[in-house]
């Protein structure tokens, strides 16, 4: 522990204390959050309870701690979980080993088009 910097240690301790509050099923706010740290005597800033609260409120902690799948971000209109991000992949056709790879038609390509450097062949 005395290698971690001030803020680290707070954000440790804030930590531990919603998983406290989540095991419990405990109503995660910055109320709660402050009365544990004050039964552990931990003093953080005050800014760590609205943080973790809010981020409590967007986010089921309890699938977040069961592994469950979990939004990855993206372009807006283009979120999608992390499953059905890896079955899409798996959907991707498998390139046989005797077939060379397909030439893309870039336009930085030296087969004729585009402006012909050949720098992304």
């Amino acid at each position: 522990m005395d290698t971690l910097s001030r803020d680290q240690k707070e954000e440790m301790a804030i930590t531990f204390a919603v998983l406290l509050l989540q095991q419990e099923q405990i109503k995660i706010t910055p109320d709660k959050l402050k009365k544990v740290l004050d039964a552990a005597d931990v003093s953080v800033e005050p800014y760590w309870f609205k943080l973790f609260t809010n981020y409590a409120e967007e986010n089921d902690i309890s699938a977040l701690l069961s592994g469950a799948p979990t939004v990855v971000s993206g372009p807006v209109g283009q979120q999608e979980t992390q499953q059905e991000t890896e079955v899409k992949e798996d959907e991707k056709p498998e390139v046989q080993d005797d077939e060379p790879p397909k030439k893309s038609s870039s336009a930085f390509s030296s087969d004729g088009g585009g402006i012909g450097l050949g720098l992304f062949d």
